[in-house]
């Protein structure tokens, strides 16, 4: 790949006509705010950094690796040329996706969505979803990665508007961690749920938990880690699964309900599985043999000072329960 991205030594000037888009790119939707100033800019002083561009002899047609918003600008104000750079030889579509990726990633101007889809081009040429072997190539972090793919394994009609969302910006703007957190959850209703999911697919659940946010029922992605909870109760909690598919049902049909509303429900189970869970270690640590003899004076006192006050403490818990039980 490295002779690919050898650059001519000289800036050319290639007629606008002989400029086509490149199909893989992923950033699809253009900030009309930003595309304003930057036309505005070129019209005042032309264009000051240079395309870069590679040649298919073929199609004899020039096709961008990077500029695409200046070239646009370029043909709005009618500019029969535009100074380049012409890439030494034509890359293979890996390299074309590669040579995008790097060049956008280093200026961070790429949205998780595009960066996302880019993603989904690389592991496409490389012909696989293994997490080292895509990092190696993009240079990105793991876990990175890992967030990239949980954001592609939803349908196209969701990353299209999120990726509007991002070129809108703004306050409205759609925070592509509530996908990465709804990851989990989703994944437990497809295994676990299936009616509920027959009814409330991703794009649905998707939707329900971008208008709760917009209303303030979603305080913030943090609260969505309580479906996975809910989800998880039949397991960790002993709850029936007819009061799980119950209670979700009605977290997604009813507009105001919250999800800490619906955990709540769940939370005394919780409470009381992982006490009885620490009354069980407790005993079984007291059940042991204990070293007695090898004790000395004082901590054969202590321990005995100490249960002494362990029994005590039970036996008045046990008369408060008693009776505050109606």
């Amino acid at each position: 790949m490295e002779n690919a991205i050898d650059l001519g030594k000289k800036v050319e000037r290639i007629s606008t006509s002989k400029i086509e888009l490149n199909e893989l790119n992923p950033r699809k939707i253009i900030d009309e705010e930003a595309d304003d100033r930057l036309l505005q800019s070129i019209y005042e002083k032309g264009i000051i950094v240079p395309l870069i561009l590679f040649y298919d002899s073929h199609k004899n047609k020039y096709f961008l690796i990077d500029g695409e918003r200046r070239f646009k600008c370029a043909q709005k104000l009618n500019l029969d040329v535009v100074p380049a750079y012409i890439l030494e030889k034509k890359p293979t579509e890996l390299e074309n996706i590669l040579l995008m990726f790097h060049i956008h990633m280093v200026r961070k101007d790429w949205s998780d969505i595009a960066t996302a889809l880019a993603i989904r081009g690389i592991k496409n040429q490389l012909g696989t979803d293994n997490v080292k072997d895509i990092a190696k190539y993009t240079n990105l972090k793991p876990y990175k990665i890992i967030k990239y793919l949980k954001i592609l394994d939803y349908p196209q009609a969701i990353l299209d508007k999120f990726l509007e969302s991002e070129a809108r910006g703004g306050e409205n703007k759609l925070d592509t961690d509530t996908l990465v957190e709804l990851s989990r959850p989703i994944r437990l209703l497809e295994d676990k749920y299936p009616d509920i999911y027959r009814e409330f697919n991703k794009e649905k659940i998707v939707n329900i938990v971008i208008q709760k946010k917009k209303n303030g029922k979603i305080i913030n992605n943090r609260e969505i880690r309580f479906l996975t909870k809910i989800l998880e109760s039949d397991k960790k909690a002993s709850v029936d699964r007819p009061q799980i598919t119950k209670a979700i049902i009605h977290f997604f049909k009813n507009e105001d309900t919250t999800l800490p509303e619906v955990y709540d429900t769940f939370a005394t189970s919780y409470f009381l599985i992982n006490l009885v869970r620490k009354i069980e270690i407790v005993k079984k640590d007291l059940s042991v043999n204990l070293p007695i003899k090898k004790m000395s004076k004082d901590e054969f006192n202590g321990l005995i000072s100490n249960l002494s006050g362990l029994k005590e403490f039970i036996e008045s818990k046990i008369r408060d329960i008693k009776r505050s039980r109606p």
